[in-house]
């Protein structure tokens, strides 16, 4: 005799990985749950939180992947994300990030301008007050 028990999938795995956060966007990855309730996950809901309105709203929906890009961040907020599976029976609970992310230019404020220009095979990058020069190479 065989039972097959289905239900709601557990939530995904984690940590909830946020990376590549810059002043408008983030990249978050995550890994699928350990019991799907015994059906296929259709689609894996991703919600953001803007800490200084508390509100939850909805970044987008993943299909077939556990990563995605979030755009639209303001600079200088505070963000919380949570991701949830869903299957035909419905919603799990949901993965949560364990600290805020800040969006920020992850290289500081700077006013320093660059003059670009390329010679042979080589970009030089060297700041318009400034006599050093960092070396790019340029590949085909």
């Amino acid at each position: 005799m065989f039972f097959l028990i289905l239900g709601k999938p557990l939530e995904p795995e984690g940590p909830l990985r946020v990376f590549d956060v810059y002043r408008n966007r983030c990249h978050l990855t995550w890994a699928p749950p350990l019991d799907d309730g015994g059906l296929h996950i259709e689609y894996y809901l991703v919600e953001m939180q803007d800490v200084s309105t508390g509100e939850w709203t909805e970044a987008g929906t993943v299909q077939g992947d556990t990563q995605c890009g979030i755009p639209d961040l303001e600079l200088g907020h505070k963000y919380n994300f949570r991701v949830y599976c869903h299957n035909a029976l419905g919603q799990s609970e949901p993965l949560t990030t364990d600290t805020e992310i800040l969006a920020r230019d992850p290289w500081g404020t700077s006013s320093l301008s660059f003059l670009v220009y390329q010679t042979r095979f080589k970009l030089y990058l060297q700041p318009l007050f400034s006599s050093n020069r960092t070396e790019c190479r340029i590949s085909d």
